[in-house]
């Protein structure tokens, strides 16, 4: 993901990858029909008290396992010619057979994706992952809960569900699947950040912090994880008053907004500017920060205008870290008031951008199939760094950004702002 003030740019390995992906998915098919006894190898909990289980129970008898292998070809067949309806007949026949069996629901999982019936496809999926030993079985079942999750709309779930079949097997089907849902998500993400900004949030007057803190802990904003909002006011040096700046976000990874508060003659307290947001989701390799840096303040008779100058960085890490890009962006909100009427606001003014592309990791220390994907990636956007910057003028009714230095397409608030 970029930053607003820069073209979306993100290095690809797709063709690469692509010669190598199989086209049939590699969720079921790949795993074995009747369960083997396993290798004597350190495996989690879950899957040892899934042996103390099994071997509890009566083996199968030569017919049953001949009829269970029977439903589970046909199956197969089914759900190659796609007949989700049938195949999901004959799995079910076979489960009553073997209820536990992994095969048998990684297989079932995998048609109640294509279905779609996403919910029954992550309890058939969890329950396989409790019976299924090795590695290869266990990535196909994760595989099939990631595409679950990502039919459900929970990307975030996807992504680790993906990344936990890569550790049991790389595959470049499932490979793609992430880096594909990753691109789409920062897509996503940097088409969100380009809308117009909303009204800041909770932007009226309070009485006191707490009643301020309150509203902002209510709110309900999809750019926001499930987990508790928490928020509280900061207290960078310099900033001239009467402006406070506060913060909400979610208490784990996820998404914080930085406001700026205005308190009146009176008392009361008004957040009248978002600044910023920073995003860390925890994952995708994304990694944001906001930093107040100045502020200023310039009164022409009973209008004060106040301008806050702050930094927000940006870093995403693709490709397990083979290429990584910033982007440093420095900008100034300008806001106006007479006394303790309501303050008018510019959204937030791009002064200076810098961008990086590198490739930190040392080809000496990367495997052969890595070092191919490096040099594709690099050859597709090769290191680089690129900057530009801008001054800010004000006066009591406009504000004018000019170019100073670097490319003009990476300064968009160029030209004359009216502060209405």
């Amino acid at each position: 993901m970029r930053a607003p003030s820069a073209s979306l740019a993100f290095a690809t390995s797709l063709v690469l990858l692509a010669a190598c992906v199989k086209k049939d998915p590699p969720a079921a098919e790949e795993a074995a029909a009747v369960q083997a006894p396993a290798p004597p190898l350190p495996e989690i909990d879950a899957a040892k008290e899934a042996r103390s289980r099994d071997a509890a129970l009566a083996p199968l008898e030569t017919s049953q396992k001949t009829k269970l292998l029977a439903e589970l070809k046909a199956g197969r067949t089914l759900a190659k010619a796609e007949k989700w309806a049938e195949a999901k007949a004959a799995f079910e026949r076979a489960l009553v057979i073997e209820a536990g069996n992994a095969a048998v629901l990684s297989e079932l999982s995998w048609v109640f994706v294509n279905l779609p019936e996403y919910d029954a496809a992550i309890e058939a999926g969890t329950l396989a992952l409790r019976s299924a030993y090795d590695a290869k079985t266990r990535a196909a079942i994760l595989y099939n809960l990631g595409r679950a999750y990502e039919g459900k709309g929970d990307p975030m779930e996807a992504a680790v569900r993906y990344r936990q079949s890569l550790e049991k097997r790389p595959n470049p089907t499932v490979q793609k699947r992430l880096d594909d849902l990753v691109a789409k998500v920062k897509k996503d993400i940097l088409a969100e950040k380009k809308k117009e900004a909303p009204r800041v949030a909770c932007g009226r007057r309070f009485s006191e912090d707490l009643a301020l803190f309150q509203c902002l802990e209510r709110i309900t904003d999809d750019g926001f994880l499930a987990t508790p909002i928490v928020s509280a006011f900061d207290a960078p040096a310099g900033l001239v008053p009467p402006m406070r700046l506060a913060h909400y976000g979610n208490e784990a990874a996820g998404l914080t907004a930085y406001l700026l508060v205005r308190t009146t003659s009176q008392g009361a307290i008004e957040p009248i500017a978002e600044l910023a947001r920073a995003w860390n989701p925890g994952a995708f390799g994304v990694h944001e920060e906001y930093t107040y840096t100045a502020s200023k303040e310039t009164i022409y008779g009973k209008r004060h205008v106040v301008e806050v100058y702050g930094r927000h960085a940006h870093s995403d890490a693709d490709y397990g870290g083979l290429s990584v890009s910033t982007v440093t962006t420095e900008h100034a909100t300008v806001c106006a008031y007479e006394g303790d009427e309501a303050a008018t606001c510019l959204a937030p003014l791009v002064l200076a951008v810098t961008e990086t592309q590198t490739y930190p990791m040392d080809p000496k220390t990367l495997s052969p199939e890595d070092n191919a994907l490096l040099a594709v990636l690099r050859k597709d956007k090769p290191p680089s760094t690129q900057s530009a910057r801008a001054e800010l003028a004000t006066t009591a009714e406009e504000v004018t950004v000019t170019r100073v230095s670097g490319p003009q397409e990476l300064l968009p608030s160029l030209g004359k702002h009216a502060i209405k």
